[in-house]
């Protein structure tokens, strides 16, 4: 019985070192998104290329950020929150109600932004509480589509590009 106590205490204490082992690299992260971010909080899409001195881990440099086309939707709306449900270059819908439209800064000031990468999107917006933002029913289509890389613009049910 106190071999089986001894082991319990030593998994325990095992147990412990890991969580301030993780604690530490935690807040190494942190401060490494930080600095990548020139001190802003981090993003959370951007990838962690460090920590390759912590011994027992192995972190893989992550690929170049893939370039390709890409479409850009900014979306002029009253909702405290936009969703754009989509569906790029036919490859299938994101799930209901879709990946969250940033707010945008600078020229976008006061506008839902998201990028998508592809060539051509089929979308909806909608608020997470029943509203949906739909092209009108008379275009005889129940998805907005854009045909083309580039930034656009959604105002009122119309798709305009940027110049």
């Amino acid at each position: 019985m106190m071999d089986l106590n001894e082991k319990r205490l030593a998994a325990l204490a095992e147990v412990k070192a890991l969580r301030a082992r993780v604690a530490k690299l935690d807040a190494k992260v942190a401060a490494l998104e930080k600095d990548a971010n020139g001190g802003r909080a981090a993003s959370f899409d951007a990838p962690i290329q460090a920590l390759h001195d912590e011994p027992g881990i192995y972190i893989p440099q992550a690929a170049a950020a893939q370039q390709g086309p890409s479409i850009t939707i900014t979306y002029q709306t009253g909702w405290n929150r936009a969703f754009l449900h989509y569906n790029v270059d036919g490859r299938g819908w994101t799930q209901v109600p879709g990946e969250e439209m940033e707010w945008g800064n600078g020229d976008l000031a006061g506008n839902r932004v998201k990028t998508v990468s592809g060539r051509r999107v089929e979308f909806v917006i909608n608020n997470t509480e029943g509203g949906w933002d739909t092209p009108d029913p008379s275009t005889g289509s129940k998805n907005y589509v854009i045909d083309a890389p580039g930034r656009y613009h959604l105002k009122s049910g119309r798709i305009v590009q940027f110049a």
